[in-house]
């Protein structure tokens, strides 16, 4: 009798764990067309400019732009829904994420960023 109990219950935990991961996947919009991810340091090049995420913290990330036609950089610290205008580039930010690297030292962390650009 025990065992059959045992049994039940283990399918009911698995069951309400899968509705629980189906439910709270199916909140998560998909990303906009066009959009790029950048993960903490990574860098990219769009058109004639590089770009690079170099810090983040819990609600903002820190980009580091270069325009390879002159060598200008710049910096800018965006947040999710801000749109930047650099080096006739428009992008607008959709999300910064920081997560916790378990295999890095404790304390750090790292994270990505995603976003859509166009040029102006």
């Amino acid at each position: 009798m025990k065992k059959k109990i045992l049994i039940g219950l283990a399918i009911l935990v698995t069951g309400l764990i899968i509705v629980l991961v189906v439910y709270k996947g199916g909140n998560n919009p998909p990303d906009p067309a066009g959009t790029q991810t950048l993960s903490q340091g990574t860098q990219m090049r769009y058109g004639d400019i590089n770009i690079a995420l170099s810090n983040m913290d819990d609600s903002s990330a820190w980009l580091n732009f270069r325009n390879s036609k002159t060598d200008e950089t710049t910096q800018k610290q965006v947040k999710a829904g801000d749109t930047i205008d650099v080096y006739g580039y428009s992008i607008k930010v959709n999300s910064v994420t920081k997560s916790a690297n378990p295999s890095t030292a404790p304390g750090s962390s790292q994270g990505n960023i995603k976003f859509v650009i166009n040029k102006k």
